[in-house]
């Protein structure tokens, strides 16, 4: 699938080195941390370096404009709210644990940046800030909606929220790529 919110790569990594990468350095305690709790103090942190690995660094010598490092991020049942990323212009998500069809990415059009909302971030509701990571978003119109099943380029530029309707959780790596949506497709398209 290749439109204005994702392109879908299901041949550019080796899912099951990936998933191994990624399940050994996840902890139960980060596995048992509310979602905020968990990108706060682990997804930020506690990171896998592509250039101490052969394979990752194989991959990133194909695509320089890849991160040097890889975050990794899990959900629980419930929803993040709509946002845009503010560190990234777009990633290759990865699914690793628990990416099915009851777990779906919703992307919206126009919609207004807010510096502060009162909504359910996984399943705590309270008040949530902007930061340096994320921008949250209100009034989106929804347009396009997908389970993440294959590695897929991710426009991170447009607002996006992820729904859990599961108690299993969800756990993906997140590549980041640096620079556009657009030009990020066409290098990979074109490798």
């Amino acid at each position: 699938m290749n439109n204005e919110y994702i392109l879908t790569l299901p041949n550019l990594l080796d899912i099951d080195y990936m998933k191994k990468i990624g399940l050994q350095t996840i902890t139960d305690e980060w596995l048992a941390a509310n979602d905020s709790k968990a990108l706060k103090i682990y997804t930020d942190f506690v990171t896998i370096d592509v250039e101490s690995d052969e394979y990752l660094k194989s991959i990133r010598d194909k695509f320089p404009k890849l991160f040097p490092y890889i975050k990794i991020m899990k959900m629980d049942k419930g929803r993040w709210p709509a946002h845009i990323d503010t560190s990234r212009q777009c990633a290759i998500n990865i699914p690793i644990q628990n990416c099915n069809y009851s777990k779906i990415t919703r992307f919206g059009k126009n919609g207004k940046v807010v510096e502060s909302l009162v909504t359910k971030f996984g399943n705590i509701e309270q008040e949530w800030h902007s930061h340096e990571y994320i921008t949250f978003v209100e009034e989106q119109e929804m347009d396009f909606q997908f389970s993440m099943q294959v590695p897929t380029l991710i426009n991170t530029k447009t607002p996006h929220q992820v729904i859990n309707f599961t108690d299993t959780k969800r756990v993906i790596l997140s590549w980041s790529y640096d620079d556009t949506f657009e030009q990020a497709k066409q290098d990979l398209l074109n490798e």
